[in-house]
């Protein structure tokens, strides 16, 4: 769960930093970073919404209590998981994309 985002920051900003001829800024690759973070958030929640529906619908009450929220509806609960799932993704993609921009950046 956290080694394969990881890997795909880092093999998408060494790309970025090969299309720029092996010169990458900080900044450079955190905004790479940042939009495959944004691509990420955008298809992730997808992906739990369908695991939700058609893999696993008996987690839906296990994601209810771990957000206390006892008095929702199933589609509620999902679309409020959906929302967490895009904002972590984001935010913890960008701190990956920093962590990895610092050490792939050009001196």
């Amino acid at each position: 769960m956290f080694v394969a985002p990881l890997v795909v920051w880092t093999l998408g900003i060494r790309a970025k930093k090969k299309a720029l001829k092996n010169k990458l800024s900080f900044k450079q690759g955190l905004s790479e970073g940042f939009k495959i973070s944004l691509v990420y958030a955008a298809v992730s929640p997808f992906m739990f919404m369908a695991y939700y529906l058609f893999v696993n619908p008996e987690i839906i009450n296990y994601v209810r209590s771990a957000y206390r929220i006892t008095g929702a509806t199933n589609n509620m609960v999902i679309l409020v998981d959906m929302v967490v799932q895009f904002v972590t993704a984001t935010l913890f993609g960008t701190i990956y994309s920093a962590i990895i921009s610092f050490f792939l950046k050009s001196k």
